[in-house]
C-alpha cells in the first residue's frame, strides 16, 4: 500500500547544510514489508561524504507522537554481523542537528546503494527509501549502473536467486522456489568459493600508521611524547609505534558484501528447513492415513 506524503501527520526532511533550505523532503511511503519503489528515481537522493542531517516533524494541525523516530538502515555492521541502525527521533522545523558531518575518525555511514528507513508515528510503521551516490555521478548515471549490475553482473551475491526456471526439475514444488537453484550453484562452486574467501582473507589491503601508546617505560618518542611527558610526568611514556591498519574502505566494503552474503543464506536456509518440516509432516500424515 502506497501512502501520499501530503496526508500523513508527518514529515521527513533530508538536508547537507544546516543554515540553508536546501532540504529534500520524502515524498512516497509504503507498508512495511509490503510495496517498494520500482524506480531510484522517486527516492531522496545523498551524496557520498557529503555532510547529513535528517529531521522528523509533526505537521501543524495533527496531533504529535512524542514517541516518534525514524530508524534508517546503515552499511555498518556490528561484531556479531548485525547491522547498525540509525535513530533519529522526533524534533522540530528549525532543526539544523547533522547525522554526519566530517570529524577525525568518523567515515560515511552508507556506501553506493539504496537503504530503506522506517518512520514510528502513532504506532505505525511507514517505510521509504534513499540511495546513495558518488558526488561525480548523476541519479541518471547511477540508475543506468543499477540496470546493468541487474542484467549483466552473476555472482554468488546475485545469480539463480530470483531466477524462475529450477534445475531440480524431477520435483514439481521445486520450479516454484528458485532459492533451490542458488544453493545448488553454490554447491557445485563450493571449492572455488572457498579458494576465493581464502585469497580475500590472506590479501586484505593494509596500511602502516602512526600511533602512540601509554607504557610504563620509555622506548621511541617524538615532539609530541615529550608534550605529553611534560604535562602528566614520568609515571607513564607516550611511546610512538607503527601498526598495520585493516580499517580501509576496501576491506569495509568487502566486509559489507559478506555480511549481506551471510544474511542471504541464512534466510535461505531457514525457508529450506521450514519446506523440510512441512513434507516431513506431509510424509507423515500421508503413512498415518495409510496405516
Amino acid at each position: 500500500m502506497l501512502y501520499d506524503a501530503d496526508v500523513l501527520p508527518f514529515e521527513v526532511e533530508f538536508f547537507s547544510k544546516p543554515n540553508s533550505r536546501n532540504e529534500q523532503i520524502v515524498k512516497q511511503y509504503w507498508g512495511k514489508n509490503q510495496v517498494t519503489p520500482k524506480s531510484i528515481q522517486v527516492l531522496i537522493q545523498v551524496k557520498e561524504d557529503i555532510p547529513l542531517g535528517v529531521r522528523l516533524y509533526a505537521k501543524d494541525g495533527f496531533d504529535v507522537d512524542l514517541n516518534a523516530k525514524i530508524v534508517l538502515q546503515s552499511a555498518s555492521y556490528d561484531d556479531d554481523g548485525k547491522m547498525i541502525e540509525l535513530i533519529v527521533p522526533l524534533t522540530n522545523r528549525d532543526n539544523t542537528s547533522l547525522l554526519f558531518q566530517h570529524q577525525k575518525g568518523e567515515s560515511f555511514p552508507w556506501r553506493l546503494g539504496v537503504y530503506l528507513f522506517d518512520v514510528h508515528y502513532n504506532d505505525q510503521v511507514f517505510s521509504s527509501a534513499f540511495f546513495v551516490s558518488p558526488i561525480h555521478l548523476s541519479t541518471e548515471q547511477v540508475q543506468h549502473m543499477h540496470l546493468l549490475l541487474e542484467q549483466e553482473i552473476e555472482g554468488i551475491c546475485y545469480d539463480l536467486i530470483y531466477t524462475s526456471k529450477s534445475i531440480g526439475s524431477d520435483y514439481d514444488f521445486l520450479k516454484t522456489k528458485s532459492y533451490y537453484d542458488y544453493v545448488l550453484r553454490i554447491m557445485n562452486d563450493k571449492v572455488k568459493i572457498v579458494s576465493a574467501l581464502y585469497h580475500i582473507e590472506r590479501n586484505l589491503k593494509t596500511q602502516v600508521i602512526t600511533a602512540y601508546v601509554k607504557q610504563p617505560f620509555q622506548r621511541k618518542t617524538d615532539q609530541k611524547g615529550l608534550r605529553w611527558t611534560t604535562i602528566h610526568g614520568n609515571s607513564l611514556e607516550l611511546n610512538k609505534i607503527k601498526i598495520l591498519d585493516y580499517d580501509l574502505p576496501e576491506n569495509k566494503w568487502i566486509k559489507h558484501v559478506l555480511i549481506s552474503w551471510k544474511s542471504e543464506m541464512i534466510r535461505v536456509g531457514k525457508m529450506i528447513k521450514e519446506d523440510c518440516k512441512y513434507y516431513l509432516d506431509h510424509i507423515w500424515l500421508k503413512e498415518t492415513k495409510k496405516k
